[in-house]
């Protein structure tokens, strides 16, 4: 059972519908999926089972004609499964790629410049020292994962890029249209993501964590906050999964702000592997911050 890989495709959802289509049983629960693909994965030589490319040839039959449910692919899935819920990797980049898959599918970026966004991430990453993986939680978070589109009519773009003096549409040229960013490709704003860090200190923090990479976007003035479960200076109400105990009424802390951040992620992508939609609401408050630069 061969099929030819489509834009949009993922290994897991082929994987899904090879079983369906031959009869087998669907492993429950994303592990056990990703077993399967793995399987799969490992049959066909295929390197990273993150990453399959349209056109290619996948075959199938090695869990389509098995006589029961398929066997656990030699590397574990919940190995797999800890790339989305760890904060950072020290080898590769693999919820960077996820993140940029799932932009590819949603239409945020055309499938011939998903190559070109991805050296300009991880180019950004190396220049102003944070982990690309965490760059792909920020933009998770902020605009559903590089939508270019992405406003609540005061802010813009892939980091949300706000209107009024000092913040952060100004701050990188927009100041006085900064409606304009959202005519912009997903790799144009990148530039102006880059020019932004640069203009709040991002470089200042050797490397920056999750919390300060975010803060940056959100609002810069908190980085000076240092204590991990002291609430910042952040106005709100923000997305509530950034907020203690998940309560739109309580403050933000570093560490809410962290565990918001990855639990928002994984929630995400694990949602798109599975051939579902988003998971959480993307307009929740975090596109009202208040974004000052200074």
């Amino acid at each position: 059972m061969k099929v030819t890989v489509q834009p949009g495709d993922t290994l897991l959802g082929l994987t899904r519908n090879a079983l369906r289509e031959a009869g087998r049983p669907v492993p429950e629960g994303f592990k056990k999926l990703m077993a399967a693909a793995q399987t799969v994965a490992h049959a066909n030589q295929i390197h990273n089972p993150d990453r399959i490319y349209p056109g290619q040839v996948i075959d199938f039959k090695p869990i389509a004609q098995s006589a029961s449910a398929p066997a656990l692919a030699p590397a574990s899935a919940p190995e797999v499964a800890s790339v989305v819920l760890e904060p950072t990797r020290a080898a590769g980049h693999r919820l960077l790629e996820r993140m940029l898959d799932r932009a590819v599918a949603k239409g945020y970026v055309p499938p011939q410049e998903q190559a070109a966004v991805q050296r300009r991430i991880l180019d950004m990453a190396r220049e102003h020292r944070f982990a690309p993986d965490d760059f792909a939680r920020v933009a998770l978070m902020e605009s559903d994962g590089l939508n270019p589109r992405a406003t609540n009519g005061n802010c813009h773009g892939v980091i949300q890029f706000c209107s009024g003096p000092d913040r952060g549409a100004a701050s990188v040229g927009f100041g006085k249209n900064p409606e304009r960013i959202l005519k912009l490709s997903v790799l144009e704003q990148l530039e102006l993501v880059d020019r932004y860090f640069e203009d709040t200190a991002l470089g200042q923090f050797k490397p920056a964590s999750l919390d300060n990479l975010y803060l940056t976007v959100l609002f810069p003035a908190a980085r000076d906050e240092r204590q991990l479960h002291k609430a910042l200076p952040i106005p709100g109400p923000q997305a509530r999964a950034l907020h203690v105990g998940g309560n739109q009424e309580s403050p933000i802390t570093r560490a809410s702000l962290r565990k918001g951040l990855i639990e928002n992620a994984a929630a995400r992508l694990t949602q798109f592997a599975m051939g579902g939609g988003n998971v959480l609401p993307i307009s929740t408050g975090t596109w009202l911050a208040s974004r000052h630069v200074n």
